[in-house]
Order: structure tokens, then C-alpha cells, then sequence
């Protein structure tokens, strides 16, 4: 599980750990991780208070907006963001992949950068985050590791989805 994280936190974090252990005792079977989705800022930081990185057991890079107007420069921040050790996986690429025009070799070293830096693509339900099928094929082709997401935050969203 993921929660939103800025680097100003408006709730406690800790609690959500603490839901998320409480969880693991009552589904022992079920191999259940507490992360962050945090949004890729200028330059390829995370918008994440440092503490709440150190404490995640996975963390998630996304962009909701575009930190910047040129294609160059998100990319930029992307690789940047992909190359954070603390990253497990890049979330939403349909934010950035659908905003421009990519070239198959463009969209083939970000997946190398992931499948280099053991980072796991997203592939998301929700239509806005779904990327073109172009790079949905070139994942498959290199065999990068991908990951289900569904962008619920809350159990009743994920009843929708299986609709």
C-alpha cells in the first residue's frame, strides 16, 4: 500500500504504518508492503519529506502535473528521479508519456533506465495514467518488470474498477 506524501505532511505517516502492520498481523498470508507515491519535482527530486523515504518499504515516483513546459527538461527530471536508489517503481508514465511525442528509441532508454536501476513500471487502470500501447509493447520487448496499480484509495474505488 501507498499513501500521497509532500514534503509537507497534513496527516501522520505513522499512522499509516501502524495500519499497515496491523494488516500484516490479520492477513499473515499476504505479503503486504507500506510505501510512498511521491511526485517528481524539478530536477528529478521527490517531493518527500526525507524521514518518511528512510521509512517506506517502497516508494513510488510519479508526475501528476509536468514540472516543466519542455519535454527535455521532464525527461530529464525523470531520469533523474529513476536514478534515486530509494525508488522501486515509476508510477503514472502515461502523465508524461502522453503529453508529447516519443520516439520508440526515446521510450526505449527510459525503460532501460528502469530495467538498469531495478525500477518497475507501472501499469495503471485508470485511463489518464495508462500510456500508449507503443511503450506497453516495448516494455514487454525488454522485458521490464512491471507492477498492477489501481489508484484506489479506498476499498469501495477498487469495487468500481473490477466493473
Amino acid at each position: 500500500f501507498t499513501e500521497h506524501v509532500r514534503k509537507e505532511l497534513t496527516y501522520n505517516y505513522d499512522d499509516f504504518i501502524k495500519e499497515i502492520k496491523e494488516a500484516r498481523q490479520k492477513y499473515p498470508e499476504l505479503k503486504i508492503l507500506y510505501g510512498c507515491e511521491a511526485k517528481i519535482l524539478e530536477g528529478g527530486e521527490l517531493d518527500a519529506p526525507r524521514d518518511v523515504l528512510d521509512k517506506c518499504e517502497f516508494v513510488v515516483a510519479v508526475f501528476h502535473t509536468l514540472p516543466y513546459q519542455s519535454k527535455e527538461d521532464n525527461i530529464n527530471a525523470l531520469r533523474e528521479a529513476l536514478s534515486n536508489p530509494r525508488v522501486e517503481s515509476w508510477g503514472h508514465p502515461g502523465t508524461l508519456l502522453n503529453k508529447y511525442d516519443f520516439e520508440p528509441e526515446e521510450m526505449e532508454e527510459l525503460v532501460r533506465l528502469c530495467i538498469r536501476n531495478n525500477v518497475l513500471i507501472e501499469n495503471n487502470l485508470k485511463e489518464k495514467y495508462t500510456p500508449p500501447q507503443e511503450f506497453s509493447r516495448i516494455v514487454e520487448k525488454l522485458g521490464a518488470a512491471t507492477v498492477f496499480g489501481s489508484d484506489a484509495h479506498h476499498t469501495s474505488e477498487l469495487r468500481k474498477l473490477s466493473k
